[in-house]
C-alpha cells in the first residue's frame, strides 16, 4: 500500500509504502509530522559524523558514497540558516559541469534522506525545501559537539576563574574532542577551515591544561593528556 499525507507546511506529499495498513499507523505518522519540534537531535563531528535522534544513530562510517554523507554534513554545520540550491550544486560539482544540476541535486538529496530512514520519521520533516532552498529543519533542537567545546573553551578564559576551575573547563572541552572536524571530508573547501579552526583551538586549550597541570605536578594526567594530543597533533614537540 502506498499512503499519501498531505504537508501543510512544506506545501507537499510524503509518501509512505507499507505491507499493510491500520488506522493507527496512519495517525502515528501524523503524530511524527506535527510533533517534530519536541525532538533532539544529537551530532558528533569530532572525529566523525554521528547524527542520533531517539537512540538510534548514523554515522558516515558506513560503506555509502560520500557524496550524500558530504550533503547532510554540510546541512547540519549550516543548520542555522536555508541554503540556496545553487550554492550545494557548487559544493558538489564545483570541478566539473553537470548536464543537469538541478535533476542531479534532487537525485543526491534524495539519497541524503535516504540515509536518515533508520530514524523512522518522515525524512522531508528532516531536511526540508522550500522558495529553491533546503535546510535541516529549525524546529529540531540540535546538540552538536562542536558548539559545546567551542563554548567550554570560551568559558575557561573568563578572568573570574580559579586555576582550578579553568582546568575542569578544559578538561571538558578536551574530553569532547574526539578528533579533527569531520575527517573525512576535512579536504573539502568548505570544511577544510573549520577543521583548522577547531584544529587550532584544542592545541591552544592542550597547552594551557598542561600548563596547569604543571602547577600541580600532576603527571598521570599530564603524560595522558599529552598522549591524546600526540595522536591529533603528532608535530607539537611540547606533547612529547
Amino acid at each position: 500500500f502506498v499512503i499519501f499525507l498531505y504537508d501543510k507546511d512544506n506545501q507537499g506529499y510524503n509518501v509512505f509504502t507499507c505491507s499493510y495498513i491500520t488506522r493507527q499507523s496512519i495517525a502515528e505518522r501524523g503524530i511524527y509530522m506535527n510533533n517534530i519540534e519536541n525532538i533532539t537531535a544529537s551530532v558528533q563531528m569530532l572525529g566523525g559524523f554521528h547524527l542520533t535522534i531517539n537512540g538510534i544513530t548514523i554515522s558516515d562510517r558506513s560503506s555509502q558514497a560520500k557524496k550524500p554523507w558530504s550533503i547532510l554534513e554540510y546541512l547540519i554545520t549550516f543548520h542555522n540558516r536555508e541554503i540556496a540550491c545553487s550554492e550545494l550544486i557548487d559544493l558538489i560539482w564545483s570541478s566539473k559541469e553537470s548536464a543537469n544540476p538541478n535533476g542531479a541535486l534532487k537525485t543526491l538529496m534524495f539519497r541524503s534522506r535516504k540515509l536518515l530512514e533508520p530514524f523512522g520519521l518522515p525524512t522531508h520533516q528532516l531536511i526540508i525545501q522550500k522558495n529553491g532552498t533546503y535546510a535541516w529543519n529549525p524546529e529540531i533542537r540540535l546538540t552538536v559537539d562542536t558548539d559545546q567545546f567551542e563554548e567550554l573553551c570560551k568559558q575557561s578564559k573568563a578572568d573570574s576563574l580559579t586555576r582550578e576551575q579553568r582546568l575542569e573547563l578544559l578538561m571538558e572541552a578536551l574530553d569532547l574532542y574526539k578528533g579533527d572536524f569531520l575527517p573525512k571530508s576535512s579536504w573539502e573547501a568548505w570544511a577544510l577551515p573549520i577543521s583548522t579552526f577547531y584544529h587550532s583551538m584544542y592545541l591552544q586549550a592542550a597547552h594551557t591544561a598542561i600548563d596547569l597541570l604543571l602547577d600541580q605536578a600532576d603527571w598521570t594526567r599530564i603524560i595522558g593528556l599529552c598522549q591524546r594530543a600526540l595522536a591529533v597533533e603528532p608535530f607539537d614537540e611540547d606533547f612529547h
